[in-house]
């Protein structure tokens, strides 16, 4: 996936891809929503990132037409996981 502005371009890429960068943040797991999400459905991000903020777990979001991703860092991911659980998310 990739978004440019005026002063950058973010890809994400799996960390086995190797690119020529500036600046890079490896070690970032992905949890997917699963989808298709229809647009006019609300509060589904806020709902998970509060749950995954009450947990103390940093997350980068990448939305696409169909979906939602939340990526978060790998040494979170059980504790990200076992929120959601707990807060009545199914993870697989």
């Amino acid at each position: 996936m990739s978004k440019q502005t005026l002063t950058e371009l973010s890809i994400v890429v799996p960390d086995t891809l190797s690119l020529a960068s500036d600046s890079c943040d490896a070690g970032w797991r992905i949890l997917e929503v699963l989808g298709p999400l229809q647009l006019s459905m609300v509060g589904i991000m806020a709902s998970i990132s509060s749950v995954l903020a009450k947990a103390r777990v940093s997350i980068f979001v990448v939305s696409t037409f169909e979906t939602d991703y939340f990526l978060v860092k790998q040494p979170d991911l059980e504790r990200g996981i076992q929120a959601l659980q707990q807060d009545g998310y199914k993870v697989d």
